[in-house]
């Protein structure tokens, strides 16, 4: 990914994310639903693929490093709760609602515009939910600023 490409991506997603409760919801659900990735792929070494894609290509290293650390520990707080043999499944439904649902329901609720839609292009869908959690942080810090 080129990181003007990245650039250009996240100043679309900020002017679609400036509800504030929308951007805590954002932020909440993609810690959730990255963190569910980082314990379904590669047993947690997904998070370290994750950081070294994010220092190459994110713009925000304050956003990168807030992201790294609150997957880590929030990956660390749901494996507490491994109990159950249908464990994966339900991180895959965890992932589903959260990357998928919350954030559609809280666009709803908050009267704000989504960035993408089903007629998107595959890479604009997939950069968004690459860069969800990041773009989400950088919002809530550069709209607090504000």
């Amino acid at each position: 990914m080129n990181i003007d490409y990245i650039q250009s991506e996240l100043d679309e997603f900020l002017l679609y994310h400036k509800n504030y409760i929308n951007r805590i919801i954002h932020v909440l659900t993609g810690i959730i639903y990255v963190s569910c990735l980082n314990i379904l792929f590669y047993k947690g070494r997904f998070l370290i693929i994750y950081f070294i894609i994010l220092l190459f290509t994110f713009p925000s290293i304050i956003s990168s490093l807030l992201s790294i650390t609150l997957i880590y520990v929030t990956s660390q707080i749901i494996l507490k709760f491994k109990t159950t043999p249908f464990f994966s499944y339900i991180l895959i439904s965890i992932f589903v609602i959260c990357c998928f649902i919350v954030p559609e329901i809280s666009h709803y609720i908050t009267n704000e515009e989504t960035v993408i839609n089903i007629q998107s292009p595959f890479t604009k869908i997939v950069t968004n939910i690459f860069y969800f959690l990041p773009f989400s942080i950088t919002s809530l810090i550069i709209n607090k600023v504000k």
